[in-house]
């Protein structure tokens, strides 16, 4: 962090974390950004072309709760999204990370571009019931001229539904792109 931002404050308390805040920094001009890192930790040293934002999933009192992606409750106003390279695909801890790409996106942002393409909250709750009613599972809207589609994923407790975003699409909205090595 030191490198590209200042003024960083990490936040482990659960309040904070549940507003969707892991670190507040100061970037370029802009003051106390409220961020949220997300790492794509199942698909380390794979390389994916894509990230996953959270539309919904079960809870551990099996019903249907909303995801972080278009949660109001979230004060998150960026996202820290990571990519990783590791001497270990599972189990692993920092020390064994040799690489990270890192992009810091807007939220808003990345709501804006789902909305390009006619999906706001309301059409993306509508697919998601379609999805769970049918039991839909796997890649779903998949089509090469939109930059992103859903994903119902059956083998996780949560079965969470996720939008998965074109990685060359977020880089385009993104405010910062780095690959960061030891």
């Amino acid at each position: 962090y030191q490198k590209y931002v200042r003024n960083q404050i990490r936040y482990s308390d659960l309040e904070t974390q549940l507003k969707g805040v892991d670190v507040t920094f100061d970037f370029e001009d802009q003051t106390r950004l409220l961020v949220d890192e997300k790492a794509a930790a199942h698909f380390v040293n794979k390389n994916i072309p894509t990230f996953a934002f959270e539309l919904d999933f079960i809870g551990i009192d099996g019903k249907l709760k909303e995801g972080w992606l278009f949660d109001e409750k979230k004060e998150t106003e960026y996202y820290l999204l990571s990519w990783i390279r590791a001497a270990k695909t599972k189990g692993f801890s920092c020390d064994d990370i040799s690489q990270l790409e890192v992009l810091l996106v807007d939220r808003l942002k990345v709501v804006g571009l789902l909305k390009e393409f006619g999906l706001d909250k309301n059409r993306a709750k509508e697919i998601s019931r379609n999805l769970r009613m049918k039991n839909q599972f796997g890649p779903t809207y998949k089509n090469p001229n939109i930059p992103f589609y859903f994903y119902f994923t059956e083998h996780l407790t949560e079965r969470p539904i996720n939008i998965v975003i074109r990685k060359s699409a977020l880089i385009r909205l993104g405010a910062l792109h780095k690959f960061i090595t030891r």
